[in-house]
């Protein structure tokens, strides 16, 4: 139920707040709350004015600007519509201060429940959004039918495939205890009206839950989904204006709106389809969205905008070099259990495996001896894109180097040497990083060697040809 141009973009309608009917009018934005005629002049005087009473015993109102009264107690709003039989629930910012004309109040609205007739359980929610047709590309859903004695008429046949090869698997994932389940699948729309397409297809985010009337749940929901997109497509300025809902059997019952989420799609993103994309992590949404939930996934360094993820200061120095101890830390404690569990480990991992058990016995383990051992690793799946970084800026990629670059740049921060500025090479060394966070953050996760290395290539735009990157590492792994 997207709002079309016909529409209204002012709403009004009836709503209680601290035991009193109010008349709202909301524009999309703000909310307004006038009181009856009969309760507007109480309500200025003992909501936003306070008494003062003068040694003669005379009694005077002044504004109060510390007034409890004037601050947002309720965090749900409930209001119904006098144009139509549709149901608003507000989601206020709990505690903020109210501001005033008179007896009108207005509270600023972090997003709302708009529901078709009456409040309503849900069930399932659905996200779209431009970097969702990029993460599960909605061609996929069309079959070209060529005939050419047809084409040379002007006939052309395209046929939408089957639901069920559209439709990912679900995966499992919690968010505070709560089982859910999330997929994808490809949205189909037909129309006859002038000046829209016959046929649009739109790929969709779906969460399937047990019915609910929990509305802050919905809203935690909406930020994990939010989040997911971030990490797969490495920039925050994802926006998620628009939610439709759904309650038990499928039926739409209404949107959900939050503010502030707006801002113009990053083009050069899209164009280029700079994103980690379902197929490479098919199976593993699940843990992904797990972690987010949690907040055990490191997201802090994703940049605003993948243009300025290309730029390196401080800040993004600490945030990255940070990403990756997180990441890390978490990864050789995982092989220390795999291990403890099943007595199994590769060659390759038992350097790792070494560090965890001295980080445990308390002893020091230096920045440099993390990442170089970590790089030796993951050399299949980041040394090639850090040899190929170096090569295009005319220097030569060794991983000790590369370490001890990183290792020596960070202590300085550390101990307050934030003049220290970045030579050419640790520039090199902190992107190489970066890729290889994002290989540790996917391995961890149970995507495999091969689409790790593919996914990594098509986020970051290298634009290489896998099949020449597996010849120059038959190492891989398709598992």
């Amino acid at each position: 139920m997207f709002r079309s141009v016909s529409e209204p973009t002012i709403y009004t309608g009836t709503l209680t707040y601290r035991n009193l009917e109010f008349t709202f009018v909301f524009d999309g934005e703000e909310l307004r709350l006038i009181p009856p005629k009969d309760k507007a002049e109480e309500i200025f005087r003992q909501w936003i004015l306070t008494p003062l009473t003068s040694q003669k015993g005379e009694t005077s109102w002044v504004f109060d600007p510390a007034n409890p009264l004037l601050t947002m107690e309720e965090p749900l709003l409930t209001g119904k519509c006098n144009e139509d039989y549709r149901v608003f629930l507000f989601l206020t910012r709990q505690g903020e201060r109210l501001r005033f004309s008179r007896s009108v109040l207005f509270a600023r609205v972090a997003a709302y429940f708009e529901f078709d007739s009456g409040e309503s359980e849900i069930a399932r929610i659905d996200f779209r959004a431009p970097e969702i047709d990029r993460v599960y590309p909605s061609h996929r859903a069309v079959r070209e039918e060529f005939d050419e004695n047809d084409f040379s008429k002007g006939v052309w046949t395209l046929k939408t495939r089957p639901w069920a090869e559209t439709i990912t698997e679900k995966q499992a994932f919690q968010v505070d205890g709560v089982d859910a389940q999330a997929g994808f699948y490809v949205a189909r729309k037909m129309s006859h009206a002038l000046g829209e397409s016959p046929l649009t297809l739109n790929s969709v985010l779906t969460f399937n839950f047990e019915p609910t009337a929990d509305r802050a749940f919905i809203f935690r929901l909406w930020g994990v989904a939010k989040r997911f997109l971030q990490f797969l497509n490495y920039r925050r300025n994802v926006y998620l204006p628009e939610t439709k809902l759904y309650a038990t059997g499928g039926l739409n019952v209404g949107v959900f709106r939050v503010l502030d989420e707006t801002g113009d799609a990053e083009r050069y993103a899209l164009k280029k389809e700079l994103c980690v994309k379902q197929s490479y992590i098919a199976g593993a949404e699940g843990k992904i969205l797990t972690e987010l939930a949690a907040n055990t996934l490191y997201t802090r360094h994703i940049p605003e905008t993948f243009r300025s993820g290309r730029q390196i200061d401080v800040a993004r120095f600490l945030l990255i070099t940070t990403a990756f101890e997180w990441e890390f830390a978490r990864f050789i404690a995982e092989l220390a259990d795999k291990e403890k569990k099943t007595g199994e480990i590769e060659k390759t991992e038992a350097p790792l495996i070494a560090i965890f058990d001295r980080e445990k016995r308390k002893e020091k383990v230096c920045l440099c001896e993390k990442i170089e051992k970590c790089g030796e690793r993951f050399d299949a799946l980041v040394g090639d894109y850090g040899r190929v970084l170096y090569t295009l800026n005319g220097e030569t990629f060794e991983l000790s180097d590369a370490a001890r670059r990183l290792a020596r740049q960070r202590n300085a921060y550390a101990h307050g040497n934030l003049e220290r500025e970045f030579d050419h090479k640790s520039s090199l060394a902190l992107i190489y990083l970066l890729h290889l966070v994002y290989a540790i953050q996917l391995r961890r996760h149970g995507v495999n060697d091969v689409n790790v290395k593919k996914a990594i290539n098509d986020l970051f735009d290298w634009g290489m040809g896998f099949d020449a990157i597996a010849e120059a590492s038959p190492e891989l792994k398709s598992e």
